[in-house]
């Protein structure tokens, strides 16, 4: 299953907006630490069919804030497997 990474860049605190995303499933997971006294970075891994959704989202919470931004990654791999390429992978394992 394709993945995301979506690195973000904002001058508030997202917990709150990546708690309610994560509630609805269109993320995998997410990291976010204070850079300074006034940005905070966090890296959001999602499945690619909710990555478009994901930055909508953030710019109209966020979208105001002069420092503001976001970077869209394609990822290779990651670790651990999403629980549904994992289920996915083993009715492949259970068929051979």
């Amino acid at each position: 299953m394709a993945e995301r990474l979506i690195e973000v860049f904002s001058g508030s605190d997202p917990e709150k907006d990546l708690e309610e995303m994560l509630e609805e499933k269109s993320m995998i997971g997410y990291w976010t630490i204070k850079t300074s006294e006034t940005l905070w970075q966090t890296k959001i891994l999602a499945l690619a069919e909710n990555s478009e959704k994901i930055p909508d989202s953030l710019e109209q919470r966020f979208g105001q804030n002069e420092t503001f931004s976001a970077i869209l990654f394609q990822v290779e791999a990651s670790l651990p497997r999403a629980k549904e390429e994992e289920r996915r992978r083993e009715g492949t394992r259970e068929k051979a």
